[in-house]
């Protein structure tokens, strides 16, 4: 992982696969001992999303009903806003960011069990 891909908040793995909360970020810093979190249905559900009526589509009760996010069978969230696709994340960190940057507020994480958050 890059540095410039994390904020302050992000959640990713430490090297034993815990959950770990980003608390600061210097960018001349090794980043070998984290990993990205794919995103699956069950990080949505912790993240607060919601499932739409369409399959595989969750929506954000803090965003507009238009704004779903779509996973797709290889893993990847697409973004539409009113059926046209904005961008694409794999990863919880990526989602968190692009949350952020589309509302200017952090998602909140529920069910976050490891105490080194």
């Amino acid at each position: 992982m890059k540095a410039n891909e994390l904020r302050i908040g992000n959640y990713v793995y430490d090297n034993l696969g815990g959950v770990l909360k980003i608390k600061g970020i210097s960018l001349d810093s090794t980043l070998s001992h984290i990993k990205p979190i794919p995103l699956t249905e069950e990080w949505l559900v912790k993240l607060e999303f919601i499932e739409h009526m369409d399959k595989n589509v969750f929506i954000h009760p803090s965003l507009r009903y238009s704004d779903k996010f779509k996973l797709r069978e290889d893993g990847v969230i697409v973004f539409v806003s009113s059926e046209v696709y904005i961008s694409d994340c794999k990863y919880v960190h990526q989602l968190q960011n692009l949350y952020f940057a589309l509302s200017g507020k952090e998602l909140k994480c529920s069910e976050v069990t490891d105490g080194r958050k």
